[in-house]
């Protein structure tokens, strides 16, 4: 995965997802709208489909974003999308699962603001690749935003790290090292059990 070796700020946010509910996109607009009535110039961008579209398309009108918020619909690629945002936002609710856009946003270099679901909070370490925010908090989610936009060589700091730990944590290598010591586990506990 390429990676933002110089950081340009563009101001925006970016979240890859499916349209649906439990991805939290929702969430992510009123945390816009927040921003606004704050008077931080940002834009998010939503790349994905799904059956929630129509409802967000409300949320971003209702709340006159349509300056701010775009639904980019379905991408082929996702690295060229990452590249173009300055922070990934993943606004999931309870039991969302490990995200792989989170760890391809990790691996781009991107620092990743989510809220405290479990798998989430595993992937992203709060205050060191990223924020972990109180689930449902949308004015603590839209502070750290803030934060990130204000201050891009903190921004380029935690994406830096988050990279780091793509690396080490959830490459191929690493899952596949896992996954043989695993099954050597397996192997070594079935021998064990024939004795």
């Amino acid at each position: 995965w390429p990676q933002r070796n110089a950081w340009t700020p563009q101001r925006s946010i970016g979240i890859v997802a499916r349209l649906a509910h439990e991805k939290g996109l929702d969430r992510a607009i009123e945390a816009m709208a927040l921003l606004k009535v704050r008077g931080a110039k940002a834009t998010l961008h939503i790349w994905g489909t799904g059956p929630e579209r129509q409802k967000l398309v409300d949320g971003i009108e209702e709340k006159d974003l349509g300056d701010r918020v775009f639904l980019e619909g379905f991408t082929g690629n996702v690295r060229e999308a990452m590249l173009s945002c300055d922070i990934f936002a993943f606004p999931s609710r309870y039991g969302e699962g490990t995200a792989i856009a989170l760890i391809e946003a990790m691996a781009t270099g991107l620092p990743c603001v989510v809220f405290d679901t479990p798998a989430l909070a595993e992937v992203v370490l709060d205050q060191e690749t990223g924020y972990v925010v109180e689930d449902g908090n949308i004015e603590a989610y839209a502070d750290v935003l803030e934060k990130l936009l204000k201050d891009p060589d903190l921004a380029h700091r935690l994406g830096k790290a988050g990279r780091k730990r793509m690396e080490t944590h959830f490459s191929l290598d690493h899952l596949l090292d896992q996954l043989q010591n695993f099954l050597l586990s397996l192997g070594e506990k079935e021998s064990e059990e024939k004795k």
